[in-house]
Parts: structure tokens; C-alpha cells; sequence
């Protein structure tokens, strides 16, 4: 077929429920065979939020969301509180998936309006994340190709 993984986000609420609660938001695919071969699989991979930023991490000109602030010394730290809540989030969405991996995507439609002020914050969450999560997660900017390459090691 000339790829290795299929990504979306749009199926009924439904089966989303139902896949979220059995740990099937992923699979593999395997094509009628007539037609394509039997040896043709396709990993599926049911997006968990669309492909929106996690809730109050959209770090756009375009979203009120507030920075995330590292410096301990600083009037407006919130680190601290923003990670705890970060990690409580991971530990609930990567639990719909039945590997140790966990795709999460940052951005959505109409994003990126000023990209500099999007990866500060993004440096700034990752830094913190691992540093002060690191026994459970490590962040890192990624691919899809990438995660596909670090199931399949799995």
C-alpha cells in the first residue's frame, strides 16, 4: 500500500468509548487479502484528542492559555502545578494504549501563528517534564514515522 500506519481522529462516540475502555485505540489492520496480499498490515491508530494541544497547553497568539514558567523565581512560576497537572493527564490518556509509548500532538487547525513563542513554551514544558517526571516519561519532539518505528520495536 506504500505506508506503514494510519492516523484519525473521527469515529463515532461510540466505538471511541468502547475502544478507549478495552485499550483498542490501536490495531492492526490486516486488507482483504484478495485484493491486497496477505501480507499487508496496517497499524491503526485512533487519535486520543483529535489533534488539538492538550487542554490548557495551546500556547498560540490565538489561545489565552497561559505560558508555562520554569523559573522558580519569578512572580508567575507555574510549573510546578502545570506539571503535576500534565502528568495526571499522561497517566490517564496513555492508559487507553496498551504500549509504553504515547503519541501526543501539539497543535491543531489555524496553529503556529507565531511558531517562537509556541516552542518556548514547549522547550520550557519538556525540560520540566523531564526533569522532575522522568522515572515515568520522557518528552521528546517526534514524528509519526517515529513513533511507528518505536512500536515496531516494541
Amino acid at each position: 500500500m506504500g505506508f506503514d500506519a494510519l492516523f484519525f481522529a473521527r469515529l463515532d462516540y461510540k466505538e471511541k468509548e468502547k475502544r478507549l475502555n478495552d485499550k483498542s485505540m490501536e490495531w492492526i489492520w490486516m486488507p482483504n487479502e484478495d485484493s491486497l496480499g496477505k501480507d499487508v498490515n496496517l497499524l491503526t491508530h485512533v487519535l486520543y484528542a483529535h489533534y488539538s494541544s492538550p487542554s490548557n497547553l495551546n500556547f498560540d497568539i490565538l489561545d489565552n492559555d497561559e505560558p508555562w514558567i520554569n523559573d522558580k523565581t519569578s512572580d508567575t512560576f507555574n510549573a510546578q502545578q502545570r506539571g503535576e497537572d500534565f502528568k495526571n493527564y499522561l497517566d490517564d490518556r496513555c492508559d487507553h494504549y496498551i504500549t509504553d509509548e504515547c503519541f501526543v500532538l501539539f497543535g491543531d487547525d489555524f496553529r503556529y501563528m507565531n511558531a517562537m513563542q509556541n516552542y518556548e513554551n514547549m522547550d520550557a514544558m519538556i525540560k520540566w517534564m523531564n526533569e522532575n517526571y522522568s522515572d515515568t516519561y520522557n518528552l521528546f519532539y517526534s514524528t509519526p514515522s517515529m513513533y511507528v518505528d518505536a512500536l515496531n520495536a516494541t
